[in-house]
């Protein structure tokens, strides 16, 4: 989602610059100076709106989308989906034994396998999907048109990107968890499709440690 408030700032300043001059009768160099100081500062305080809201939406370590973003833009995409009789699917994904991990090495090795983690499912996703950082080591991916099947398809392949390309310094430690639920069919609302999809994240977590 690009940030465009300097650029819409900038246009809008620009325009009004060209209509003050093809009306103008007396053209001052002063009003010159101003024009050019006017667009400046269009240009600083667009900056400065883009930054704002970047920082208003995005996961300050991993820049991924944040819990705030979500909570406001899914829904939406529920209705847009429901209204055109599409499925979307939920991931809920949990990193296993990051808390050894930092106890270990220490939060900064954390903090840097968060944001592998975070190169690495961006790097799986489709240009319509969504992965943000639900809150510590939790991730969401939002699939729009993604049914049940391709969603445990998809589910597969970040596990397989995340063991060939975290490195022996932590796939050796830590592993993913899993959970997909899709609407209409699981759940009807955000925090049911959440919801659901987070017991079955637990659910996969409980067999992998049956297995250790």
């Amino acid at each position: 989602m690009k940030y465009r408030g300097r650029v819409y700032l900038l246009l809008l300043s620009v325009t009004a610059s060209v209509i003050e001059i093809i009306l103008r009768l007396d053209n001052d160099s002063l009003d010159y100076i101003f024009d050019l100081a006017f667009t400046a500062i269009a240009w600083y305080v667009g900056g400065l709106y883009d930054r704002l809201k970047f920082f208003s939406e995005k996961d300050f370590l991993t820049s991924l989308y944040n819990r705030r973003f979500v909570d406001n833009f899914v829904p939406k995409i529920l209705k847009k989906a429901s209204s055109k009789t599409k499925k979307v699917s939920l991931l809920v994904i949990d990193v296993n034994h990051f808390k050894k991990l930092n106890d270990t090495f220490g939060h900064y090795k954390g903090d840097m396998a968060l944001k592998k983690i975070a190169e690495c499912l961006k790097k799986n996703i489709r240009s319509s999907d969504i992965v943000a950082r639900w809150g510590g080591d939790e991730f969401l991916i939002i699939a729009p048109d993604m049914d049940k099947i391709s969603a445990e398809a998809f589910s597969k392949e970040i596990e397989r990107t995340f063991f060939n390309e975290m490195g022996e310094e932590f796939k050796n430690i830590i592993d993913l968890s899993i959970g997909q639920a899709t609407f209409p069919d699981d759940a009807q609302t955000f925090d049911e499709l959440l919801s659901l999809a987070d017991n079955n994240m637990y659910t996969v977590k409980y067999r992998k440690r049956l297995k250790l």
